[in-house]
């Protein structure tokens, strides 16, 4: 079965498709399978465009009315092609359903598993999502949820294909001109403590700014590259513990301190850890990248690149390998859903 239904160029025009032709009925919507444990996001399709699309549907009798407000508000606002905007929102009976453009290949999350991309793959999504975040941080925005699973993949791995940035539900807009710290806190902080920047997670008199979203594309980074979020599989008090001490995340390949201790414990290991130990023994991670993932991971905030100046950063900037990156990333495209 062929899924590669969408060029970039195809999803585009669907986007500024007026909304007038997503009608505000969810009867005119074929429902597939779910995309999420939650069974809030559906797979469907409107009928009478023939498109496929993302439905979400939210009970509206427990939900936080606020977080969709402050979602609907910065859907108006924002503009930019490599961040997600919804196509139609609606109340029926007792439900909010809101309808996106659907994402053929779902999130990067799920192709990072288990043991991350390559060096090449992850300076591509940096290409599309630094040029977002700097969009959003020029217009006085925190995104405040930058992660795997928000970062959604539209096109064709036969022609072309794009990164986008998902997750307005999350972002604080300052409407203050001088957008100093702020001490507004995310009301579902709970699904993103991995990724939040320590200085969210404190909660102190000196609150945060925008340089938090860079500490979280550190740790994006440590997500795309190990192929394991940062701080998984522990308590959330040690996650806190971990964070608020300074303990930050880092690229896993030869280079690393934890490689010598995996040597050391490689005879109690189990078979899987000992897999895992060989496979980034192997790995060889450019010192550019090394940098960028430090840089953007120091634990003060002043001292944290901004997203444009992370652009010109040399992990971004070389392009003798982004043909091979492309086209390898492509290939990885086909052999996970060409079979579906």
């Amino acid at each position: 079965m062929k899924i590669f239904e969408f060029s970039v160029e195809k999803m585009n025009r669907l986007l500024t498709l007026s909304k007038s032709n997503f009608t505000k009925n969810v009867e005119d919507y074929s429902i597939e399978n779910h995309l999420n444990p939650d069974q809030t996001l559906w797979k469907a399709k409107n009928r009478s465009l023939n498109v496929q699309c993302v439905l979400r549907k939210i009970n509206l009798i427990d939900v936080d009315l606020e977080l969709l407000e402050n979602e609907s508000n910065l859907d108006e606002i924002v503009d930019h092609p490599n961040i997600i905007n919804m196509i139609e929102n609606f109340v029926q009976k007792d439900y909010l359903y809101t309808i996106f453009p659907f994402a053929n290949y779902g999130s990067i999350d799920k192709l990072c598993k288990p043991y991350g991309l390559e060096e090449g793959i992850i300076a591509l999504v940096m290409k599309d999502l630094l040029p977002a975040l700097d969009y959003l941080h020029r217009n006085n925005i925190i995104h405040r949820a930058i992660k795997g699973s928000n970062i959604l993949i539209f096109g064709d791995a036969e022609t072309s294909f794009k990164f986008t940035l998902s997750g307005l539900k999350h972002s604080f807009l300052d409407d203050s001109t001088s957008f100093l710290n702020i001490f507004d806190y995310p009301t579902t902080s709970s699904k993103l403590l991995n990724h939040l920047a320590p200085e969210i997670l404190e909660q102190n008199i000196l609150g945060y700014n925008y340089k938090s979203d860079i500490h979280s594309v550190g740790i994006l980074c440590c997500e795309l590259a190990n192929g394991i979020i940062p701080f998984d599989n522990i308590s959330t008090d040690e996650l806190l513990f971990y964070k608020l001490i300074g303990d930050t995340p880092r690229l896993l390949d030869h280079s690393c301190d934890e490689m010598n201790i995996f040597q050391e414990l490689i005879d109690r290991l189990e078979i899987s850890l000992k897999q895992r130990y060989r496979i980034y023994m192997k790995k060889r991670f450019s010192s550019a990248f090394h940098d960028f993932v430090q840089q953007c991971l120091h634990c003060e905030p002043i001292n944290r690149p901004k997203a444009y100046e992370l652009m010109e950063h040399t992990f971004c900037s070389l392009n003798k390998s982004e043909t091979e990156s492309y086209d390898r990333f492509k290939e990885i495209l086909k052999k996970k859903f060409h079979s579906q």
